[in-house]
């Protein structure tokens, strides 16, 4: 029996965190997100903007680049070192 192959780094997704509350209009694909609220980046095509996840809710959408800061691995509470 061969061993598995296992990848050498395992890929941790880029997360930040909200500095600003934000009320999407719901006729765009803006995201509602609220002060201190983490999101999982998927992707950063626009410098002014990202396309995330949020971890409270579930839901995906654009949000303006002023609203996050980035949240590091030492304050990343999802790898219980914050």
């Amino acid at each position: 029996m061969q061993n598995p192959i296992y990848p050498s780094v395992l890929h941790v997704p880029k997360r930040v965190r909200c500095k600003f509350p934000y009320n999407a209009d719901p006729e765009t694909d803006e995201l509602t997100v609220q002060f201190g609220e983490i999101l999982v980046v998927h992707q950063e095509s626009e410098p002014e903007w990202i396309w995330a996840e949020s971890l409270l809710t579930g839901k995906h959408g654009a949000v303006f680049a002023d609203l996050i800061e980035p949240l590091d691995e030492e304050s990343d509470p999802l790898l219980g070192t914050g």
